[in-house]
């Protein structure tokens, strides 16, 4: 990620608040997903020491009642960076070894239609919990 990306000061907060909680992060890079929401000022995507996510960065001038996506998203109004570590504390949940057979993958997807918001999961039993 280009120091000159919307989301390159964000990303860097999040990532030093992720090192801090033992969770190393080998590569952040522009998401796909940057612009694809009314309000958003920037995305990224992180590859960690627990797995790969994408982050979204809302406007906090911009409100999630004009966007029911960002709402049902939940990203509608992000937490502030600097108060990130009040929201979450990870030093209360067990090592990620202990619980990582809990964790597979799961792919989502939003689009509109003619009756409204059409949200689809899918997440199949993870490999370890397979019998």
């Amino acid at each position: 990620m280009e120091p000159t990306d919307p989301a390159y000061s964000d990303a860097m907060t999040l990532a030093r608040v992720l090192a801090e909680d033992g969770i190393s992060v080998s590569c952040i890079g522009p998401s796909t997903m940057n612009g694809l929401f009314e309000g958003e000022v920037g995305a990224a995507i992180y590859k960690t020491s627990r797995g790969v996510f994408e982050a979204l960065r809302n406007s906090p001038a911009s409100s999630n009642t004009g966007n029911p996506a960002m709402a049902m998203l939940g990203l509608g109004s992000l937490p502030n960076m600097s108060t990130f570590k009040d929201w979450m504390d990870f030093s209360l949940l067990p090592p990620f070894d202990k619980i990582s057979k809990y964790f597979g993958f799961s792919v989502y997807t939003v689009s509109s239609t003619p009756d409204g918001i059409l949200f689809k999961m899918y997440q199949p039993v993870p490999a370890a919990l397979r019998k």
